[in-house]
């Protein structure tokens, strides 16, 4: 009979701390929420991105007797990961850094999270490049042209210390837009004169070379011939989460290197 009192007499009391608890979670899960898409819709750090605004820093910049770059990938999902990064990049003497895509989700809500992130984990003194990853864009929730609205475009190239930088969409999208148009795009530099030291290349799903049999595409395979045939020095790809030994391809062509993993060390060129 007591027990029955006091549940009775302590209950209205028990609810209503409960009902509080619940409405201050929503609320400040909301102001998370408001406060992330407020961050999300700041314009980028002004180096990072693939616009034309940081791409033209690279032609006013005088030769120098060596650079360096580093390149990495694959960090969707991993909390805290795109700090880390950060903090190696400020620590590393570089010239610039390339993301090879698959840093986040095919979602509005998800590139606006990263948005937030990037604009001041990235705010660094020199250029990020950012390589479309087949889960960075989704036909539906996060097409291709709302992923070049956000950072640039997908298919691009700059020169650098005598060097030419092709930077290659490569997502094995079924449908449009599909790899045709970056072997097209790559197809322009065939009948150029292509006096460089070097010629890099990066994508994010590598080319079926050998070092990465298990994961083929065939709308790939016609890269490797472009390759060769422009005499590419380096391809560097993402989407593996393990860093491959370096394969020659033929001769004297290229040479693919995945990304590092999300673990590992970041490799400046």
């Amino acid at each position: 009979m007591k027990r029955s009192v006091l549940i009775r007499k302590y209950l209205p009391v028990w609810v209503s701390c409960t009902m509080i608890f619940i409405i201050v979670v929503f609320f400040s899960f909301e102001l998370f929420i408001f406060m992330v898409q407020k961050k999300g819709n700041r314009s980028l750090p002004p180096l990072f991105g693939n616009f034309s605004t940081t791409l033209s820093t690279f032609s006013r910049t005088p030769l120098k007797k060596s650079f360096s770059f580093a390149v990495m990938g694959d960090t969707r999902g991993a909390n805290g990961v795109i700090e880390q990064i950060a903090r190696k990049l400020r620590q590393t003497p570089l010239d610039f850094a390339v993301m090879l895509g698959d840093c986040t989700e095919g979602t509005e809500a998800h590139h606006r999270f990263f948005r937030a992130e990037s604009r001041e984990a990235f705010d660094l003194p020199f250029p990020v490049l950012y390589v479309v990853g087949n889960h960075d864009v989704h036909p539906c929730t996060f097409p291709v042209s709302k992923f070049e609205e956000f950072y640039g475009p997908t298919n691009f190239s700059f020169e650098y210390q005598r060097c030419l930088f092709i930077v290659l969409r490569a997502i094995n999208f079924k449908g449009v837009p599909s790899d045709e148009e970056s072997l097209d795009f790559l197809k322009t530099f065939v009948n150029k004169d292509l006096n460089y030291d070097k010629i890099f290349v990066f994508m994010h799903i590598p080319p079926p070379v050998p070092a990465f049999n298990s994961r083929k595409y065939t709308s790939l395979e016609e890269f490797i011939p472009l390759f060769e045939r422009l005499k590419v020095d380096w391809v560097f790809a993402g989407k593996r989460s393990i860093k491959a030994p370096c394969t020659p391809l033929q001769g004297e062509a290229a040479s693919v290197q995945t990304s590092p993993s999300i673990s590992s060390s970041i490799m400046p060129w």
